[in-house]
């Protein structure tokens, strides 16, 4: 059954909220209670871990509109924002959506970095949000609190792992929600739940404050529901602070479509059509150096990902195991069981990899590919098959450890794909610049 999206009916963008925080904080706080209310309670409780009570989130609002007055002004000033439920926030559980936590973790002593920063440019800290049990999955799916629904079709995937952010930006609740991304899980919740969205590169935001996966590769990133939006809050969150690159106008982009990985037509063909659109070319040796490394690739993120998680939970999954989804706890358990050899082996392909990309990014601006190799599919329709297709698309970033904007396609009422920009690791103005050649 397909649910329609708050943000169809109200405006959800960084600059309605940065002026009604600004003008009347109480309003703020009841227009974001409103919001969720309006989502039924079983599909709330899917997506949202917890959020303050309404005096608490009206002092939070009052707090960015005095931080404006006082001429402290930023695009996220007054914007409400989510975290998903590995960030620390002090005096608060990092949950990871896992009841293991709530048996063997604690309040967090100090607020995260990410959290930090959020607080220094006026955002409104709302609250956190549901996701792959420990960040293990690309489907939304947690046997714990229930499966993140898609904000469009509650019938669909969200996609994860960081389903309950992706979730609330699409379903209109909130302009801004944070999640991580390891193996894909910005980018195929974006493409799914047809929001924008962009993971940093493999730097500091992705370990303080971060309850690791695996920590090669994990790397913070966040949601908007529109280009305008993510283009200010990739100039507040990655520019900021840095000095960004000048992109080289002349340079086109590399337009990849891994040979193993079929994508249906319908989902093709408009991706192609953004491809085109953001200026890419096609360039048969570069796709079949790459298509060479993939088979390897894909294992040796598996290896290297699932290790790393074994080495943060090892004292935890026997003691806990009953508490662990079944799944999850096969995922992290076969890291132990990696040689030494294997891993020197993975170690080396990750090499590799980091070297074909940083090589294709001298030559190109970006290299884009899908971020998803199917249309939102439903909740039924996830199995093995996908997660392998998935991570064949997504092992190119995450083992190079580039940054990726991440661009949804439309397919069909309710259904999204998307399109996934790999761009040098340097701070830039390409990736806004992308974003205006789709807004054009």
């Amino acid at each position: 059954m397909t649910t329609n999206s708050a943000s169809q009916n109200h405006d959800n963008s960084l600059a309605y909220w940065n002026q009604l925080a600004s003008h009347n904080p109480e309003q703020a706080a009841d227009e974001l209670l409103r919001r969720l209310e309006a989502v039924p309670a079983e599909e709330r409780r899917k997506a949202i871990v917890a959020m303050p009570e309404r005096a608490q989130l009206a002092e939070r609002f009052a707090a960015a509109s005095a931080g404006a007055s006082a001429g402290a002004t930023t695009a996220l000033r007054g914007v409400p924002y989510l975290l998903k439920d590995l960030f620390d926030v002090r005096g608060e559980l990092t949950g990871c959506s896992s009841p293991v936590t709530g048996a063997a973790g604690r309040p967090a002593e100090r607020d995260g970095h990410l959290q930090t920063i959020m607080l220094d440019v006026g955002g409104v800290y709302c609250g956190r949000t549901h996701m792959n049990e420990f960040a293990y999955g690309l489907d939304g799916k947690n046997a714990h609190f229930g499966n993140c629904p898609n904000p469009h079709d509650a019938a669909r995937v969200s996609g994860g792992s960081s389903s309950g952010s992706a979730w609330a930006v699409g379903k209109g609740i909130v302009p801004l929600a944070f999640g991580t991304d390891t193996g894909g899980s910005v980018r195929v919740p974006a493409s799914y739940c047809g929001v924008y969205g962009f993971r940093r590169g493999v730097d500091n935001w992705a370990t303080d404050g971060v309850f690791p996966l695996a920590s090669s590769f994990d790397t913070v990133g966040w949601f908007t529901p529109s280009a305008t939006d993510m283009q200010a809050t990739l100039a507040e969150l990655w520019e900021a602070g840095a000095a960004a690159q000048t992109h080289e106008e002349s340079k086109p982009g590399l337009w990849y479509l891994p040979e193993s990985v079929p994508i249906p037509a319908e989902l093709r063909e408009p991706m192609e059509r953004i491809a085109e659109l953001v200026g890419t070319a096609r360039d048969r040796a570069a796709a079949e150096a790459l298509d060479a490394l993939l088979p390897d690739a894909t294992t040796a993120y598996n290896v290297i990902g699932s290790s790393e998680a074994y080495e943060v939970h090892k004292d935890w999954l026997e003691p806990y195991r009953e508490q662990y989804d079944p799944v999850v706890w096969a995922l992290i358990d076969r890291g132990r069981h990696w040689s030494p050899g294997r891993r020197e082996e993975a170690e080396q392909v990750k090499a590799k990899m980091r070297a074909l990309v940083s090589e294709l990014l001298e030559r190109y601006g970006f290299v884009a590919l899908p971020a998803v190799a199917m249309p939102t599919p439903l909740q039924e329709e996830i199995d093995a098959t996908y997660r392998s297709l998935t991570l064949q698309l997504s092992v190119t970033a995450s083992l190079s450890g580039f940054p990726v904007l991440t661009i949804p396609v439309p397919v069909a009422p309710g259904t999204y794909g998307g399109v996934q920009i790999v761009l040098p690791p340097q701070p830039n103005s390409l990736p806004r610049e992308i974003l205006d050649r789709l807004t054009q």
